[in-house]
């Protein structure tokens, strides 16, 4: 039976409560709760509230056309996003650069990519670049900005060390100019140095956005800036205040994640159930100190805990940063039961899994911990459990044979 809401806030809430009851990611929780409200997907959602109510939503739907010349096929791919202006405010012909150069706007307000994505997955993975790029422009009121005036004295050769992706904006507000850089992980500490001896030299400024990136593929978002005009740390805010950045993953019109399974109910006296509820409350209060703000993207991977706990998302986003590029990018979300206390589940986006993807995160997460009580990976029909794991823990329980007499000496009971 479908589900009305009759707000988006109301739709936001009934998944916050199914993730809840479910343990499952909050992006899962917006997806499963848009579709069993009628709608393709959540952003579906998203776009259908904002116009039924008239709010300051305006839709932009992108296109990429892909041809894969190896196996004679073609096509195109689109896809609608909602944003707080229309595209002729965030962009304008003339600033179709960076990540919109080739970009083009059509007559009625859509944007056409650049049209030379060899692959299905490529146009898709396109298109969600452009939209993240629209996202950074209507949270920063920044502009696409050609030329090397985002460099100090103007001049590339000025480049930062360690700088990659780097792309120059232009602030209408304060008519001064400002660097991204997108590098991927490790790249700028292994510039460390150089840097910053570069930050004394010429006395700019950076700062590092945990939204995402524009680029994408677990890339990083730096903003580096001559301090005096633009406030960064007040563009850092708008950008912390952004949803998750778009991303191909759960693309609309794709086979829906498999159906939960059904919740059992057991009846019990009220004592009863007072007396699990507070036992429970213990178990999450000596769980540890909380931080829900860390849950959620972090360099496109969904990471969250049953219960927020501070210690648990900060090793998962620790596991992020040890996976390998190639890695990273298939990631979808990871997840820990903190009723099982470091018991991981690591999704793989669609279409993203390979033989070895298992042993990779398993090599990750045993190099930022000590161990794990369990470890389940799984994607595209494919499942790979990893039982319990410690440092220290070496001893061969499959080489005992079941029923063998242990002698034990008194003494020492």
């Amino acid at each position: 039976m479908t589900k009305y809401y009759a707000t988006l806030d109301g739709l936001k809430r009934a998944a916050k409560k199914a993730r809840r009851g479910t343990g499952i990611a909050y992006r899962a929780a917006l997806e499963k709760v848009a579709r069993e409200a009628g709608y393709a997907d959540y952003h579906a959602a998203q776009s259908a509230f904002a116009e039924s109510a008239g709010a300051a939503g305006h839709q932009v739907k992108i296109f990429e056309f892909w041809s894969d010349h190896s196996a004679g096929t073609r096509g195109n791919e689109s896809r609608t996003f909602l944003f707080d202006k229309p595209l002729g405010e965030l962009v304008t012909p003339a600033q179709l650069t960076g990540h919109l150069s080739g970009a083009r706007i059509d007559k009625d307000g859509s944007l056409i990519g650049y049209g030379r994505s060899d692959s299905q997955r490529q146009a898709r993975a396109e298109i969600c670049r452009m939209a993240r790029t629209l996202q950074f422009i209507s949270a920063t009121g920044l502009k696409p900005a050609r030329g090397g005036k985002c460099y100090p004295k103007g001049d590339q050769n000025f480049r930062p060390p360690g700088a990659d992706h780097d792309r120059g904006w232009y602030d209408p507000a304060t008519r001064s100019f400002l660097l991204t850089e997108e590098p991927y992980p490790g790249r700028h500490q292994l510039s460390a140095d150089a840097r910053r001896v570069w930050h004394e030299t010429h006395g700019w400024e950076t700062a590092r956005s945990h939204w995402g990136s524009m680029y994408g593929f677990g890339t990083e978002l730096h903003l580096t800036v001559k301090p005096g005009k633009i406030d960064l740390a007040a563009l850092i805010r708008r950008l912390a205040a952004l949803p998750a950045p778009y991303s191909e993953v759960d693309w609309p019109g794709e086979a829906p994640a498999p159906a939960l399974s059904p919740v059992e109910y057991v009846e019990m006296s009220p004592e009863l159930a007072a007396a699990l509820k507070h036992q429970r409350d213990i178990d999450i209060e000596a769980a540890g100190p909380k931080a829900p703000e860390l849950s959620g993207g972090y360099r496109a991977v969904d990471v969250s805990s049953r219960w927020d706990v501070r210690h648990e998302l900060v090793t998962m986003r620790a596991v992020v940063d040890a996976l390998p590029d190639h890695t990273r990018e298939r990631i979808a979300s990871i997840w820990c039961d903190s009723n099982a206390n470091a018991d991981y589940w690591v999704r793989v986006v669609p279409g993203g899994w390979y033989a070895w993807i298992a042993e990779d995160v398993k090599r990750a997460v045993r190099e930022v911990t000590n161990g794990f009580n369990g470890l389940l990976v799984e994607g595209d029909g494919h499942e790979e459990r990893f039982d319990a794991e410690w440092e220290g823990d070496d001893y061969d329980y499959a080489s005992e044979t079941p029923g063998d007499l242990v002698e034990i000496n008194e003494e020492d009971l």
